[in-house]
């Protein structure tokens, strides 16, 4: 690895087993961690390797390389840039929301590890990495089993049990996560609502049947906590929304992903689909808090997937709703509500829905009382609702959710006929 690759240029932690070190990329001007592990003394630094190896979120350091030579492994780890959340607590007072918001990131990312049968067993502040909005969770060296049972110590004295009424790793993680939530709380004096204080005590109930399963049961709780019941979804829901237009530029796009955000903001797991390549990646070129990872395109609150064509290896695509942006080009049929948005300037249009078969729903774009009115006399029994003019399809705005109860309520009324159908 030295050949002139990596210049140090700090050293971190260094022991008789083991060297942590910054370096840089000559070539790439990029920062990476590199550690140096004696073979056979640090078990768990080892271990650390193979456990990366087989990881790919964004919430995870990628392992760019790993070479043994000598009797020493040596580990090329991408750098997780920001402060620590320990840190983070120093200089930051946060709302309850920021804390969620938190909270769910490091939730995404425990999930994640647990459904691959790891467990990361030392989570605490000093491990989660904080930049901007994004979340990184570090230091995999004591990693395991998620359901090993083996009785031993789990990570950090103060994020666990005393008494050591955890019993697998999968439940030290839930254990500590508790903990953390609580910390921010207690750091930033904030007022506590009944939900996130239900979701500390029963991450840090020692009787394992009061206590969390995993961290599934856990993501639907801070959901719910972080939209503090500002939008209420009904019992039923379609499993797949299609959006089209009738033309380039009346808003598919925006407007899929806005639902898709609203939905996921509401407690709803859901991802954008889209169907014509390139929609989405326009949207998301002036902005860097992106990050695409197996395919899965990740930003804030957003989860999507872009269709490459038939060439390209399809990626399992996340849980929920599935929002499918059409782009310009009606033809429903094979989701459970379509939705044809028609622009203000409806004389544009170039075909009638009747051409491909009738949508469940209309869906006006900017709001255009006219082109609506015309929308209800041509079509008595389809709904016709107006979109929010709104210049980014990822906020959360008070229009944006305004509009959304009424979608809602649509949708409760008309979800059964539209199954059946």
């Amino acid at each position: 690895m030295e050949n002139g690759i990596y210049e140090t240029v700090k050293v971190l932690k260094k022991t008789v087993d083991v060297e942590v070190s910054l370096v840089r990329h000559v070539q790439l001007d990029r920062l990476r961690i590199r550690k140096k592990i004696r073979i056979g003394n640090d078990i768990q630094g080892q271990k650390e390797a193979y456990i990366l190896r087989d990881l790919d979120h964004p919430g995870i350091p990628v392992l760019y390389d790993l070479t043994v030579h000598e009797g020493i492994m040596e580990l090329i780890e991408e750098y997780a840039e920001g402060e620590s959340l320990s840190d983070f607590l120093l200089s930051h007072v946060m709302t309850e929301r920021e804390i969620v918001d938190i909270a769910y990131k490091v939730a995404k990312i425990l999930a994640y590890l647990h459904g691959h049968g790891i467990s990361h067993r030392d989570l605490k502040p000093e491990h989660i990495i904080i930049r901007g909005k994004s979340v990184k969770l570090i230091d995999y060296g004591i990693s395991g089993l998620a359901d090993d049972k083996t009785k031993c110590r789990f990570g950090t004295g103060r994020y666990m049990p005393a008494d050591g009424s955890v019993s697998d790793g999968k439940a030290a993680d839930i254990f500590s996560f508790a903990i953390i939530i609580e910390e921010m709380v207690n750091a930033s004096h904030c007022s506590m609502s009944y939900s996130l204080r239900r979701i500390i005590r029963k991450g840090k109930n020692r009787e394992s049947g009061g206590r969390y399963r995993s961290f599934d049961e856990i993501l639907p709780d801070l959901l719910r906590c972080s939209r503090r019941n500002d939008l209420s979804l009904p019992r039923e829901l379609p499993s797949s929304i299609a959006v089209a237009g009738f033309q380039r530029g009346c808003g598919c796009t925006h407007i899929a992903i806005s639902l898709t955000i609203l939905f996921r903001h509401a407690g709803q797991d859901a991802w954008y689909d889209g169907l014509q390549k390139g929609n989405l990646e326009n949207i998301l070129m002036t902005d860097e808090a992106f990050e695409e990872r197996q395919g899965i395109i990740y930003h804030e609150l957003f989860e999507g997937m872009e269709d490459y064509g038939s060439s390209a290896e399809k990626q399992i695509p996340p849980d929920g709703i599935r929002i499918i942006d059409r782009g310009d080009g009606y033809s429903g049929g094979d989701a459970e509500l379509d939705i044809y948005v028609i622009s203000g300037s409806l004389w544009k249009m170039r075909r009638t829905p009747a051409d491909a078969g009738l949508p469940d729903m209309f869906m006006v774009n900017p709001w255009n009382r006219h082109a609506a009115r015309k929308l209800i006399e041509e079509y008595p029994d389809i709904p016709v609702m107006g979109f929010p003019a709104d210049g980014d399809a990822f906020s959360i705005t008070e229009e944006k959710k305004v509009f959304f109860r009424s979608f809602l309520k649509i949708v409760k009324k008309d979800i059964s006929s539209v199954m059946r159908g």
